[in-house]
């Protein structure tokens, strides 16, 4: 879910892109930051951060190969969990 929350916003044009990203992770580090309300949480917090890394080049890519890793991570662990189920 993550993966795709990153994603958001990547068929705009650049600028818009840029300024999306800005605009919700800084609303999402503020909700981070109210983290005693039901529906904000700490989890906001580190969503933030990763959205406003996304517009600086040097941690796009960064995050790009984690994304890029994790995903694969995820797809082995599906193919080893459909492999290791006894069929009925």
């Amino acid at each position: 879910m993550i993966l795709k929350f990153l994603n958001l916003g990547s068929r705009l044009p650049v600028v818009p892109r840029l300024i999306f990203r800005l605009t919700m992770g800084i609303v999402f580090m503020i909700g981070g930051l109210l983290w005693f309300l039901p529906v904000l949480g700490l989890w906001m917090l580190p969503l933030g951060i990763l959205m406003i890394g996304m517009c600086i080049p040097y941690f796009y890519r960064r995050i790009r190969v984690w994304m890029r890793k994790l995903r694969n991570e995820i797809r082995a662990a599906e193919r080893n969990e459909a492999d290791s189920k006894p069929s009925s």
